[in-house]
């Protein structure tokens, strides 16, 4: 009966390690679909800045055959700088937005491990807490205490990922005033140069200028809120992967609970048994005690009966 415990023990540890590789096995599979959506948002994102460059050089062109003086021309030298200026914004932010995908990625992949890490001690403890059962109650509660500790650290990362997004949106904003304020400088500067005849010429100019910086500056926000929606996208698939992985840990937890309470059942069950094997085994000793005083009784008969014959055979002689 011990082995076939035992035999149960080792049945459910095996069945416990499947289950574990299942858990790890669907982990990995939600990060390596976590990386193909990732790269899918990449690669949407440098479409859509190869298609802004297109539209931008398309602007360009325009204001280039628009120019009718010297005067023009420098004009549409600034304006090419402003577009390359407002290129190199773009594709900073394009880093950025890889930078942060790549940290979400690797807050994914520790998480992965840290659960790979928290299944194999749990597997552990199994093995321990069937001898012990005061250190498997004692074991569940550090493992609460810990997913307590991981979940608050998950809301510090997420506030922390709006905290920056906010620093962002901020710092692109003071960088549009910037250039506003700094095209207003150049064209007071150009009014304050030219005579009457140019200024007509540089104020037509101006408006044609102006109305072309106002679409880029608008293509430039409508690139950046394409660009925070996919950053939000990405983050919205972490989040979501984060909230799967910790389902599969309170999955695994639960098993674990339900192996215990499996274990605790087998050691009843022993026990159980080996109070019923003592008192059987108390049994045949109570048999055995009850045989021997009846064998003395006999043998005390037995002696008894020696005793009396010679006083009888005397009796009857003197008789």
């Amino acid at each position: 009966m011990v082995l076939a415990v035992i035999a149960e023990v080792m049945v459910l540890a095996v069945i416990m390690d499947a289950m574990v590789l299942a858990v790890i096995v669907e982990a990995v599979v939600l990060v390596v679909i976590t990386e193909v959506m990732v790269l899918v948002v990449i690669v949407e994102s440098m479409v859509l800045v190869m298609i802004m460059e297109a539209m931008v050089l398309a602007v360009s062109a325009e204001a280039m055959a628009l120019a009718v003086s010297a005067e023009a021309m420098v004009l549409v030298v600034i304006a090419e700088e402003m577009v390359l200026a407002v290129i190199v914004d773009a594709m900073v932010l394009a880093v950025n937005a890889e930078a942060m995908v790549l940290a979400v990625i690797a807050e994914a992949m520790v998480l992965a491990v840290i659960a790979e890490a928290m299944v194999l001690a749990v597997s552990a403890e199994v093995m321990v807490l069937a001898v012990n059962v005061e250190a498997m109650i004692l074991a569940v509660n550090a493992e609460s205490m810990v997913l307590a500790v991981i979940v608050e650290a998950k809301v510090l990362a997420v506030n922390a990922e709006a905290m920056v997004l906010t620093v962002i949106v901020e710092a692109i904003v003071l960088a549009v005033i910037a250039e506003a304020m700094v095209l207003a400088v150049i064209m007071e500067g150009m009014v304050q140069v030219v005579n009457k005849e140019v200024m007509v010429l540089v104020v037509i100019m101006e408006g044609m200028v102006l109305s072309v910086i106002v679409e880029v500056m608008v293509m430039e926000v409508i690139a950046e809120a394409m660009v925070l929606a996919v950053i939000m996208n990405a983050m919205v698939l972490a989040v979501n992967t984060e909230t799967m992985v910790l389902a599969v840990i309170v999955e695994a937890m639960v098993l674990v609970v339900i192996v215990e309470a499996m274990v605790l059942a087998v050691s009843t069950e022993a026990m159980v048994l080996a109070v019923i094997m003592k008192v059987m085994v108390m049994g045949v000793i109570a048999e055995a005690m009850v045989l021997a005083v009846n064998a003395e009784v006999t043998v005390l008969a037995v002696i008894v009966e020696v005793m009396v014959l010679p006083v009888i055979v005397e009796l009857m002689v003197l008789q």
